[in-house]
């Protein structure tokens, strides 16, 4: 006799709400003043941290994309942060919630052989207060020494290969090429390592410039222009090359949506005034933190864009490209002239139609 599904679905729950209370009893707990604060211990070469953000009094991870690396590695151990306001208050069922939904949403975390935290901050006299302090998990991981960026598993229903495509059909020289390293974008620092991996890049690739939009810092300490989480390497050897982006991915992953895109891209412009081919491979899903700073940049910007096969662009990438009299690449489409479309004309990408509007690309409709 089959076991019905609704027996099947209370044997889950019950099973979860165990673990879940085991966690909060073995739990080790202490206070700080804020996580802001703290200074961070050394890191041993082989670590790093994810930070799973959610809102003061909520249990939703905000950045579940960045979730993603923790299958990446082994973790060694999960910290539960959280603001002591109202004071004095038991928050032991909204920190069940937060476990309930870390557990329910990546059920493949053997939590069992993890060391737990349970961080009480302290340095709140107010809701306003509270609501400034960091929220959420901070997982601390171990790669494994053998870990390589192609080793990594993609969806055999992933079909958005733009990067190994865009840069298979151009036949750039002397190259920067800037790449965000953020959560999102695994699947696509994979295609680029592929394609490093397969291709001869002495004269095609002068500068390498990696980004993780802060390291660990949290949201608020963000500053335009000084986010930082850059990494670069001039190297012409490929496990060189891959060591420094692993570093940028073992620093940090992220955080909140938007990325320091300008910033990764003027230092790589720095580091190389030579290069011809000024080339950001960008998350269209994640808006452009400092995009003020696009008044420095004085060369062509080429953005191969990825996350927009269902045709809809973030148009802060075409206002990018239209400014600079760069490029928008896509897995089927090569974007040029970006620049000669004039104040009021429109551009139909897709399923969308766009117009420049007060010198910048806004999306108008969906056909």
């Amino acid at each position: 006799m089959k076991t019905p599904f609704i027996l099947l679905l209370l044997l889950f729950f019950l099973n979860a709400n165990a673990q879940v209370s085991t966690i909060l009893k073995q739990a080790s707990r202490t206070e700080i003043a804020s996580y802001f604060e703290v200074k961070e211990e050394a890191l041993k070469s082989n670590e790093f941290r994810v930070l799973l953000h959610m809102s003061y009094g909520g249990s939703k991870i905000k950045n579940p994309d960045d979730a993603l690396r923790l299958y990446t590695g082994e973790i060694e151990s999960i910290s539960l942060y959280y603001s002591d306001y109202p004071k004095g208050m038991d928050f032991e069922t909204l920190n069940r919630q937060r476990i309930q939904r870390l557990y329910k949403d990546f059920p493949q975390i053997d939590t069992a052989s993890i060391t737990w935290k349970m961080v009480k901050q302290t340095k709140c006299a107010s809701e306003t207060e509270a609501s400034k302090l960091f929220h959420g998990f901070e997982v601390k991981m171990k790669f494994s020494d053998e870990v390589r960026l192609t080793d990594f598993k993609m969806d055999s229903a992933f079909m958005d290969y733009v990067v190994e495509k865009v840069l298979a059909r151009n036949d750039w020289r002397d190259m920067l090429i800037v790449t965000d390293m953020t959560g999102s974008m695994s699947p696509y620092i994979v295609q680029l390592f592929l394609w490093l991996k397969l291709n001869t890049i002495d004269d095609r690739i002068k500068q390498f410039v990696f980004f993780n939009d802060g390291d660990t810092a949290l949201d608020k300490a963000k500053i335009i222009g000084k986010t930082g989480g850059v990494y670069q390497t001039k190297s012409k050897n490929y496990e060189e090359v891959e060591d420094v982006a692993i570093q940028c991915m073992m620093s940090g992953s992220g955080g909140d949506l938007e990325e320091n895109d300008m910033e990764a891209l003027l230092n790589g412009m720095r580091l190389c005034p030579d290069c011809k081919e000024n080339i950001i491979i960008a998350d269209n899903n994640s808006p452009v933190r400092d995009l003020e700073l696009l008044r420095q940049v004085k060369k062509p910007i080429r953005v191969i864009l990825c996350g927009a096969e269902d045709g809809a662009i973030n148009a802060e990438y075409l206002t990018i490209a239209r400014k600079t009299g760069g490029s928008v690449h896509l897995m089927e489409r090569d974007l040029l002239d970006l620049m000669k479309i004039n104040e009021g004309q429109e551009i139909t990408v897709g399923e969308a139609v766009y117009r420049v509007e007060k010198d910048k690309f806004v999306l108008v409709k969906r056909t």
